[in-house]
């Protein structure tokens, strides 16, 4: 837990100089994993507002939710990826055929 803790104060570092979404979202990445859920939850909708175009924003808030045990909401974000402009796509297409994942022989 010791390196999320510095790898947090190293993003919140970063974002003192530029409020950057990419940044952000792995900032709200890290509060999932030391259970920061509220704190998580508040950047995660900040960062739905001002960066509605991106999948990963939405798969971060979903988490979220699913966290706070809040399941309509997660599907909700969730399903906000299907309704991005398509150029969007290749920010959430596996690298690899999920039944390669699925079914290892």
């Amino acid at each position: 837990m010791e390196l999320y803790e510095d790898a947090l104060n190293y993003v919140a570092s970063m974002l003192i100089n530029d409020v950057n979404p990419t940044l952000l979202n792995l900032e709200v990445g890290l509060l999932v994993n030391l259970k920061k859920i509220e704190d998580a939850y508040e950047i995660a909708k900040f960062l739905s507002s001002m960066n509605p175009d991106n999948p990963k924003v939405w798969i971060s808030l979903s988490e979220v939710y699913l966290k706070r045990k809040n399941y309509d909401n997660c599907l909700r974000a969730l399903n906000n990826i299907y309704y991005l402009p398509d150029s969007q796509e290749h920010l959430i297409k596996p690298n690899k055929n999920p039944s390669e994942i699925l079914f290892k022989e």
